[in-house]
């Protein structure tokens, strides 16, 4: 049975790589396009994007997007690849910069860009069956998307993956962030669904509202069950134990295809790789 997926990650190839997770976006959403489905990918609009490839883009329209307690213009642009529909969500302010994580208002950042993923859904008018949701920076959108939407069924049939790539990385900002980013009332913090020591965590929240989760292996996924490798989130993920998968990254075989790899000195195949 085909499936719309929308896949919502802070990076991903081929515009823009930090990490692995960049890699998993570019080869992931090919691959299941390639098998009958309706897949889109949206992505911040850095400012590396804009110098390597503004001229592919076409422009959507522009939004006012609720963010906390004020509201922000973003603007939407589409650009099509190897059959996928990849969206890139402007804001100036917040993505023209050199770097794409690491800046003090990173919460608020991503606070406005997940609140306008889920604006540009009713924007454009595609209701994907699938949100699936990569590492912190998109971690709550399963929450916002039953929070914010309550009164639009349409968001409410939208089932959300998360998926953790890096567990280290878990988006723990400070409670204030409730009110003045996310537009969610203190009943979240309060029934410790998302509370983190005195704050929040994106990645908790993810792990809470998701109605599945994965990781990159099997093997990781038992391990960050435990005190030792769960990075103190591993008695969250203990009660979502029976929604947790992990499945580990297949190979691209068409970037890491060593006869045409371009990255190598010399190229080759089964038949002269002696």
């Amino acid at each position: 049975m085909s499936r719309s997926v929308l896949f919502v990650a802070g990076e991903g190839l081929p515009f823009i790589k930090t990490g692995g997770l960049a890699d998993v976006i570019g080869s992931l959403p090919r691959t299941l396009a390639k098998r009958g489905h309706d897949v889109r990918v949206v992505l911040p609009l850095y400012k590396k994007i804009i110098e390597k490839h503004y001229d592919k883009l076409e422009r959507l329209g522009t939004i006012q997007v609720r963010s906390g307690w004020i509201d922000q213009p973003a603007t939407f642009y589409r650009c099509d690849v190897d059959g996928v529909v990849y969206y890139f969500v402007e804001h100036q302010g917040y993505f023209e910069r050199d770097g794409l994580y690491g800046y003090e208002d990173d919460g608020e950042r991503f606070a406005f860009f997940q609140r306008a993923v889920l604006d540009m859904i009713y924007f454009i008018n595609w209701w994907p069956n699938i949100i699936h949701e990569n590492d912190w920076q998109t971690g709550m959108m399963p929450l916002m998307a039953h929070a914010c939407y309550a009164d639009d069924y349409r968001y409410q049939q939208i089932k959300h993956v998360y998926t953790i790539h890096n567990l280290a990385f878990q988006g723990n900002f400070g409670v204030e962030m409730m009110e003045s980013c996310l537009g969610l009332d203190y009943s979240y913090f309060d029934n410790g669904s998302i509370k983190f020591d005195t704050g929040i965590s994106f990645m908790k929240a993810a792990i809470v509202y998701a109605d599945k989760i994965t990781t990159v292996s099997p093997t990781y996924s038992e391990e960050i069950l435990t005190q030792t490798y769960g990075e103190r989130m591993d008695s969250v993920l203990r009660y979502r134990r029976g929604d947790l998968w992990g499945i580990v990254n297949g190979i691209d075989t068409v970037d890491w295809n060593p006869k045409t790899d371009k990255h190598l000195a010399k190229n080759f195949d089964i038949r002269n790789y002696v």
